[in-house]
């Protein structure tokens, strides 16, 4: 995305821990897009151990912002398209 002139830091982040996890355990993560708007989209992310439990939920919401002007800026065509098949 640099070379595109844009960053994409995280806006907000919340996660809900809803089972203990070890250093140790090996946890798959699914991450969905929940909200794709002009400027900004929101992720949320399902972590679950290895017996299929939910060990963890949460939601990354992220805001496009130029590099040079630091505002914020609509999502390049290239993103979008690819939060769209993911999401």
């Amino acid at each position: 995305m640099f070379d595109q002139g844009i960053s994409l830091p995280a806006r907000a982040m919340n996660i809900e821990f809803l089972k203990s996890m070890t250093w140790d355990d090996l946890i798959s993560i699914e991450v969905d897009v929940a909200n794709l708007r002009t400027r900004a989209f929101t992720l949320s992310v399902l972590g679950r151990k290895d017996e299929g439990t939910t060990a963890f939920r949460g939601e990354l919401a992220m805001v496009c912002i130029s590099t040079e002007s630091l505002k914020a800026v609509a999502l390049p065509e290239s993103l979008r398209l690819a939060l769209r098949t993911t999401g």
